[in-house]
């Protein structure tokens, strides 16, 4: 039996349709451009084979490198996969400032 493509990644499709409604939501309050669709998110996580793109562990939610309240745009490049404890200890710092505080790889 073929998966479709909506089948592949193991976090749930509506954890991602609303994280994307969300963002989408997000970047019209600060004025930003936003093309990401669900599809990105789907390529996003098969690229980094479900995990953590800050430590490799089972990646549950999704983060935005670089925060769109620092003005960046709402687009595939800018999204990350992500477990909780990565997400929780970065909060809403950027992916420079985060490699800084030495916490990365510790989720």
């Amino acid at each position: 039996m073929l998966l479709s493509q909506f089948e592949i990644t193991s976090v749930d499709n509506k954890i991602i349709s609303s994280w994307v409604r969300q963002a989408r939501y997000r970047a019209k309050r600060y004025n930003l451009h936003s093309d990401l669709e669900i599809s990105d998110i789907h390529e996003i996580l098969q690229h980094y084979n479900d995990l953590c793109a800050y430590c490799t562990q089972y990646a549950d939610t999704l983060d935005h490198a670089f925060p769109l309240r620092e003005g960046v745009p709402n687009v595939p490049a800018n999204v990350l996969p992500c477990c909780k404890n990565c997400k929780e200890s970065k909060k809403n710092d950027d992916l420079v400032q985060y490699y800084g505080q030495g916490s990365v790889g510790y989720g």
